[in-house]
C-alpha cells in the first residue's frame, strides 16, 4: 500500500471516529471518550516517539490530564469539550496539583474538533498556557502525519484501524460494508429528491435524546432506541463524505426534506409513532420513484434510521422544556 492510500484510510478513520464522538454528545453517550484515551496514547506515542501512559490511576491526576511522559516531560488531556471554560478548568488544575513541575509541556487534545479562542494565552502566576499552539485537534494529528515516511505511516495505519475499524464501533453485523453504501446512496437518492434549500440555524440541545423521545411519546424510539442510535455515526460518516465529494449542501437538503414530511403528516393529527411511519413511508414511495440512482429495496430499509438522525439533530418534533 503506498503512502497516498495510508494517509487517505487513516484520514478516513479518523473523520469517522471524531463524527462518532460529536453523536455520542450530542446523545448523552460519553463513554466513547474512555476509549479515545488508549487509542490516543498509542497514537501519541507512535507519532511522536513518546512513551505516554495514561494517568487516570488516581483522582488528583484525572483532575487535569490523561496522559504522561515524565522522561519527555509532556502531559495531555484528551477531551471532547472545545471551549475556552475547559482549557482554564484544566490549566487550573494542573496547576493546582503541581504537575506543572514536573513536565515541561500540556497539550488539549480535542477528539471532536478545537474553537479559534482569542486568547493567546491563558493560566496563573507565572505559568502561561499557549492557547493558539497548545490545544490541538485531528487536523493537527493528520498535518504531522502527512509528513511521515513508509515505515512510520503503516505502524500508524495499524493502530487506526485497531482502534477505530468498523467492527469496533458498529453493533454486530454480516455486512457492515453494505450498511455504508446503503446509507450512502439513500443520502443522494434524497439529496436528488428535494433541490429548494433554506438554512437554518443549529439548535443547541439542552437535553438528552431520551428526554426529547419522552416528551414526544415515540414510543417505538424509547424501545429500540440503542439500534437507532448504532446508526447515527454511520449517517453522519456518510453526509461528510458527500459534503467533501461535491455536495456541500447535503445537510439542509436532508433535514428540509424531511421536516416538510413532519410539517405536511402533522396536520393529520396521527399520533407520534404513526406520524414518523407515515414519514418513513412517503420518503419509500419518493426514493422507489426516482429512477436516476440505482437505490435497491435493502437501501430503502434504512429509512427510518436517516428520519431518527434528523430526529436526533432536532429538526422535527418538539423540544422538550428546559
Amino acid at each position: 500500500m503506498n503512502s497516498e492510500k495510508l494517509i487517505n484510510e487513516i484520514n478516513q478513520l479518523l473523520s469517522i471516529l471524531r463524527s462518532q464522538i460529536e453523536l455520542s454528545g450530542s446523545l448523552n453517550l460519553l463513554s466513547i471518550n474512555v476509549h479515545c484515551e488508549n487509542f490516543y496514547r498509542d497514537l501519541l506515542n507512535e507519532l511522536y516517539d513518546l512513551k505516554l501512559i495514561n494517568s487516570n490511576f488516581s483522582e488528583q491526576n484525572s483532575a487535569s490530564i490523561d496522559l504522561l511522559d515524565l522522561n519527555s516531560k509532556i502531559a495531555y488531556q484528551i477531551t471532547s469539550d472545545s471551549s475556552l471554560e475547559k482549557a482554564r478548568h484544566t490549566v487550573s488544575k494542573y496547576i493546582e496539583h503541581g504537575i506543572n513541575t514536573k513536565v515541561d509541556t500540556l497539550i488539549i487534545l480535542n477528539i471532536s474538533q478545537k474553537k479559534n479562542h482569542r486568547e493567546q494565552y491563558i493560566g496563573e502566576g507565572d505559568y502561561k498556557f499557549d492557547v493558539k499552539n497548545n490545544i490541538i485537534d485531528h487536523r493537527d494529528i493528520i498535518k504531522k502525519i502527512n509528513d511521515l515516511d513508509i515505515d512510520k505511516l503503516q505502524k500508524i495505519h495499524t493502530i487506526v484501524n485497531k482502534f477505530i475499524n468498523p467492527t469496533w464501533i458498529l453493533p454486530t453485523s454480516n455486512n457492515p460494508t453494505q450498511k455504508f453504501s446503503s446509507i450512502h446512496r439513500l443520502l443522494e437518492g434524497i439529496s436528488d429528491i428535494e433541490h429548494i434549500i433554506e438554512a437554518k440555524a443549529l439548535d443547541v440541545l439542552p437535553y438528552t435524546i431520551e428526554q426529547k423521545i419522552d416528551h414526544n411519546n415515540l414510543f417505538l424510539y424509547k424501545k429500540y432506541l440503542p439500534k437507532f442510535q448504532n446508526f447515527s455515526w454511520i449517517i453522519q460518516s456518510q453526509i461528510e463524505l458527500l459534503e467533501q465529494n461535491g455536495q456541500p449542501t447535503i445537510s439542509n437538503k436532508l433535514y428540509k426534506y424531511i421536516d416538510d414530511k413532519f410539517m405536511h403528516f402533522s396536520l393529520n393529527k396521527l399520533t407520534p409513532d404513526y406520524l414518523v411511519h407515515h414519514i418513513c413511508e412517503n420518503i419509500k414511495i419518493d426514493l422507489e420513484n426516482n429512477k436516476i440512482l440505482s437505490i435497491t429495496l435493502d437501501d430503502i430499509a434504512y429509512v427510518p434510521y436517516v428520519v431518527f438522525y434528523v430526529f436526533s439533530k432536532c429538526k422535527i418534533f418538539e423540544k422538550p422544556p428546559c
